[in-house]
């Protein structure tokens, strides 16, 4: 008892600061022994636990064998970035998964199912040295892996006919989105050419369904900044895994700090110079579905006063015009359409 008390105070001495954080220096407001990352938490976790409750102690059992901190063989650049990680961190690899374990676990993760009786008989018969990567390879051309991944990005981009917050849902344009991910998704599309497709195509949203992508943030109850706003956000959170949403109300500075310190830096005025790259653009409601076009006046006007965001207000003499500027500074190229400038400063973001 007093064993496992131990290891625990030790296991909360480590999380503790990383809850509740000490107040930052005053010329400093970032402290790496407050915010570390998870791979260095769970580290020192284990190398705490390990001194006052170590594994090989007599009468204690464990489930596996402990890591032995020997690397396989890298196979792609994948495997040489996740092991450096580790060796940097001081983080043994887990021993090597048994062929069983690795077909049921390549299978669920690339086809989103378990492999057959059949596909698991002639994997555990095959003692070629390859059949590893033979088995990722036929899962990757395989029709599951087409499914599991146009589900997964349909989610990521909320293809949905109605919607209750954020954006009114795409309507009629449900199946032409559905279709649109899933031929690109087959055709082996990079994902950054399918990003800037989303945010920089025109056409119905009936019959392009990339056009669905701006339309799902269409806000019918504000002004058309709020519709800009809500692509920009989008766009941060989905591809970037930055959730500009809380900027498009207010700055970072004393809200963010906790949550996200990247963000924390990042003012409302430079989301406005995001979502002016979409300002240009007109949607209409056309027959059964929405028309997008280029506006060639159409500019991100400041100073609105009501909608679903606080009031845009801007200080007295300063420009009530938002110019497209992405938020780490990239500007659109002379005569550069701006949506398809920003889908290029967003795929080359070191974020994404």
């Amino acid at each position: 008892m007093r064993t496992a008390t131990l290891a625990t105070l030790c296991v909360a001495a480590i999380f503790m600061p990383v809850i509740a954080p000490a107040e930052p220096r005053a010329d400093c407001t970032f402290d790496p022994a407050h915010y570390r990352d998870e791979h260095q938490i769970r580290y020192e976790a284990s190398r705490l636990a390990e001194l006052v409750a170590p594994s090989a102690a007599p009468g204690k059992r464990r489930a596996v064998a402990p890591p032995q901190n020997v690397f396989p063989a890298e196979r792609n650049f994948i495997d040489g970035e996740i092991f450096a990680k580790l060796k940097r961190t001081g983080v043994s690899p887990a021993t090597l998964s048994s062929d069983a374990e690795f077909l049921r676990r390549v299978s669920l993760d690339i086809g989103g199912r378990i492999p057959t009786i059949e596909e698991a008989q002639a994997f555990l018969a095959d003692t070629s040295s390859d059949k590893r990567s033979r088995a990722i390879d036929r899962l990757i051309a395989s029709e599951d892996f087409t499914d599991r991944w146009t589900l997964w990005f349909g989610d990521l981009v909320q293809n949905t006919t109605y919607a209750a917050g954020v954006g009114q849902g795409v309507g009629n344009g449900r199946t032409p989105y559905y279709k649109w991910i899933r031929a690109a998704i087959a055709a082996g599309q990079p994902y950054d050419a399918m990003v800037r497709s989303l945010v920089s195509t025109y056409g119905h949203n009936t019959t392009n369904g990339a056009a669905n992508y701006f339309v799902r943030q269409r806000q019918a109850n504000g002004p058309l900044q709020d519709t800009y706003d809500n692509l920009a956000a989008s766009s941060g959170s989905q591809f970037l895994a930055m959730p500009f949403n809380c900027v498009s109300c207010h700055d970072g500075t004393g809200h963010l700090e906790i949550v996200n310190l990247g963000l924390s830096r990042v003012k409302r005025s430079q989301l406005w110079g995001m979502s002016a790259f979409f300002a240009k653009t007109i949607m209409r409601f056309e027959g059964d579905g929405y028309q997008l076009s280029v506006n060639g006046v159409g500019e991100y006007r400041l100073n609105s006063i009501f909608g679903n965001k606080t009031p845009r207000t801007v200080p007295d003499g300063a420009p009530t015009i938002a110019k497209p500027v992405y938020y780490t500074g990239g500007t659109p190229a002379e005569g550069e359409d701006l949506r398809a400038a920003y889908g290029r400063l967003l795929t080359a973001d070191r974020q994404f």
